[in-house]
């Protein structure tokens, strides 16, 4: 259906709702905005969201506001204002992609700029092995869509808010050794983007987040090399979300054995 609005017109809806966007619905337009073509299920995951309902909820309420703003009403479900079902996947999810308008609003508006160059590849049915491999051996060396889907998560470094995504490193919370599954593996919620520097502390164990997420410091770090590093204890994760916890916990975890060890 062609959406009787200018592209300007969107624009101006984006930036009069964006006070009233909460950091949920930011991450679930940001992965939108970025694969084009999710669905309601993928989308309310970057939300934090494990039931697609209640992600269609906040996402339709993100999409009801800009309706509002540009006067117009939806055939039917709010994401129609910045999307339209196509085709149905595998297991029978419609797929929403969103409105080449609505690309183009974004990107005027200067939404996600730090990480539009970024290209997620094409998804396939998990259901092929072959796939699959290829898609955990990509998420190995820090590329793929697990990447993508990090970048898409939190938008800029999880504690510095540095938006320069080409040196940004998303990173495991628990090591790929120590994961249970492949999931856990490709998991966003299991990773943080992070400065170079953050990546290689989260990989030492140097340093761990509480579940409010105010950070753990390792004593082998001096005030000095803190200092030098841009790391304090006022350092704090930018936001926290559910399905976070028990991947921090299980960090926390491996930063205290890692602690003992350097105590020893």
């Amino acid at each position: 259906m062609e959406k009787p609005f200018p592209v300007e017109r969107v624009k101006a809806a984006l930036l009069a709702i964006r006070p009233k966007v909460s950091e949920p619905q930011m991450s679930m337009l940001r992965a939108h905005y970025l694969y084009r073509t999710l669905s309601m299920r993928r989308i309310a995951a970057f939300g934090g969201y494990l039931h697609p309902q209640d992600g269609n909820s906040q996402y339709g309420g993100l999409a009801g506001r800009i309706a509002r703003q540009l006067e117009f009403v939806s055939p039917g479900n709010q994401t129609y204002t910045i999307a339209e079902s196509v085709e149905r996947d595998k297991s029978g999810e419609t797929q929403w992609r969103m409105d080449d308008i609505t690309v183009r609003a974004i990107e005027q508006a200067g939404w996600f700029s730090e990480v539009a160059g970024e290209k997620p590849e094409p998804t396939q049915p998990r259901e092929v092995p072959e796939t699959e491999r290829e898609a955990l051996i990509k998420a190995r060396v820090g590329q793929g869509n697990f990447r993508t889907d990090v970048i898409a998560l939190w938008g800029c470094c999880a504690v510095t808010g540095c938006t320069l995504s080409k040196i940004l490193v998303a990173s495991h919370l628990v090591p790929w050794a120590a994961c249970a599954t492949n999931q856990e593996r490709l998991d966003p919620f299991n990773g943080l983007l992070l400065t170079p520097n953050l990546d290689r502390l989260i990989d030492r164990c140097l340093i761990a987040f509480n579940d409010d997420g105010s950070i753990l410091l390792s004593k082998e770090l001096t005030a000095e090399e803190l200092s030098i590093l841009g790391v304090s204890e006022k350092s704090k994760l930018r936001f926290v979300r559910p399905a976070m916890l028990p991947y921090l916990q299980r960090h926390r975890e491996l930063f205290r054995t890692s602690e003992e060890s350097r105590g020893a």
